[in-house]
C-alpha cells in the first residue's frame, strides 16, 4: 500500500479540473450502490483500493487564462497545483459529492443549526476545515472569489450545475440541465437518503467512522502523467479510432 494515496493526501495543497474533452458523469445508481457498498462494509482497520487516478499537471500558460482567473491566487499566493483529472473522474466526482452531502447533513443536524462551521466537528476535523480541504476556499479577507478544489473547467456543461446545484452556490441565472448534470443530481439525492439512514442508526458517530473511511482508508493509485506527453492529442485520436468501428 505504499505507492497509494487517501484522499487526504491526495487534496493537499492541490486542485483538480476535468477538461473540456472528458464526457461528464456517468455513474448511475448501480455504481452508486458498489461505492456505497464498498465504502459501508469496509472494516475500519482495513484499506480498499479504490483505482487508478489519472492526472497531468495544468500548465502555467493555461492557468494564467482568464478562464482560470478565481485559481490563480492560491496557485501564485499559496502554491497550490492544478491538475486535469485523465481518468478516474467518476471515483473522484463521487467522493466529492458524497462529502459535500455529509456537510450539508451534520450542519443540518439540530445540535449545529445555530453554530458556525468553524464549531462544528466530524470526528477530529472542523466543517470549516473539511470544506477547505475537499470543496472550496474563500479568497481573503473579503471572501467574494470561491476557489473550488474540484470541479469542471468553465467550458463544460456541468461546470455551472455543480457549483450551484451541488455546492449550493448562489445563483440568478439559468443552468443548464443535460444527461450528466442529471447523474450529478442523482448522486447527491442517493447519498443523502443513506447517510441519513445511517444517522438514525448510528447517530453521529456513524457519519464519522463514514467521512474516516473514505478520506483515509480508501486509496487510489495516483499516476502523473509526464508533462512532454499530450494527453488532449492521445484522447482526440483514441475517439477517431473508435469512431472508425461504430
Amino acid at each position: 500500500m505504499a505507492n497509494l494515496k487517501s484522499l487526504n493526501e491526495i487534496f493537499n495543497n492541490t486542485l483538480y479540473r476535468i477538461p473540456d474533452f472528458q464526457r461528464g458523469f456517468a455513474w448511475r445508481p448501480e455504481q452508486l450502490t458498489d461505492f456505497w457498498d464498498d465504502l459501508y462494509n469496509l472494516s475500519e482497520n482495513k484499506h480498499h483500493y479504490t483505482g487508478v487516478l489519472t492526472v497531468k499537471c495544468v500548465s502555467q500558460d493555461i492557468s494564467n487564462t482568464p478562464k482560470w482567473n478565481e485559481e490563480q491566487w492560491v496557485i501564485k499566493e499559496r502554491g497550490y497545483k492544478a491538475f486535469y483529472v485523465i481518468d478516474g473522474q467518476q471515483r473522484l466526482t463521487t467522493s466529492i459529492i458524497f462529502i459535500q452531502t455529509l456537510v450539508e447533513i451534520v450542519r443540518s443536524l439540530q445540535n449545529n443549526v445555530n453554530l458556525d462551521d468553524s464549531n462544528i466537528c466530524i470526528g477530529a476535523f472542523t466543517l470549516k476545515e473539511i470544506i477547505e480541504t475537499f470543496l472550496v476556499i474563500n479568497k481573503p479577507p473579503h471572501n467574494i472569489i470561491k476557489t473550488y478544489k474540484f470541479g469542471y473547467e468553465s467550458d463544460n456543461p456541468s461546470f455551472d450545475f455543480l457549483r450551484y446545484k451541488i455546492f449550493n452556490q448562489k445563483n440568478s441565472g439559468t443552468i443548464n440541465e443535460t444527461f450528466y448534470t442529471l447523474n450529478l443530481e442523482n448522486a447527491k439525492r442517493f447519498f443523502s437518503e443513506k447517510l441519513k439512514g445511517v444517522f438514525e442508526l448510528q447517530g453521529e458517530n456513524g457519519l464519522v467512522e463514514l467521512f474516516k473511511k473514505l478520506t483515509v482508508n480508501f486509496k487510489f493509485n495516483l499516476y502523473e502523467i509526464e508533462e512532454d506527453f499530450d494527453v488532449f492529442v492521445a484522447f482526440e485520436k483514441a475517439h477517431m479510432f473508435l469512431a472508425c468501428f461504430f
